[in-house]
């Protein structure tokens, strides 16, 4: 698999945020006290998106450390704890900074679950030292 340079995955990121219209998100009700601030769109084709901010007291290096890895034994508990015996998965692609994770998530009430299936990556810019994380889709899970 291509592995995109670090400077583009984060031109990528920037470029969606400089499209993002911070009027049209709209906080949700009940999480104003909430130590993490949570926000939803409907965007023209009455796709629904959501997005949260937040301030994390730890390094990048931690914070990487513990995106990267999903199926520690204490993640794997919290899992079974929200999911049951459902399906979660991930498989790393030798020689890359890369990875697959597919999840199934139990859902609320009467919607059935859902399969997440994202391609992971990462990279360090040689530059400034930043670290970016990033995951995309993947098709044909």
């Amino acid at each position: 698999l291509p592995f995109p340079p670090a400077g583009l995955v984060a031109q990528r990121l920037q470029d969606d945020d400089d499209q993002d219209d911070s009027t049209s998100w709209s906080r949700l009700r009940g999480t104003v006290r909430e130590p993490v601030s949570y926000f939803k769109k409907v965007d023209a084709d009455s796709n629904t998106w959501g997005k949260a901010h937040g301030t994390v007291d730890a390094s990048a290096p931690d914070v990487l450390a513990w995106l990267w890895h999903l199926c520690t034994h204490e993640r794997n508990l919290s899992y079974e704890r929200n999911n049951g015996n459902l399906l979660k998965m991930e498989l790393d692609v030798p020689g890359t900074r890369s990875k697959f994770v597919v999840a199934e998530v139990k859902m609320p009430g009467a919607i059935s679950n859902r399969v997440f299936a994202n391609w992971w990556t990462w990279a360090k810019d040689h530059q400034n030292g930043d670290l970016v994380a990033a995951f995309t889709p993947h098709e044909g899970e």
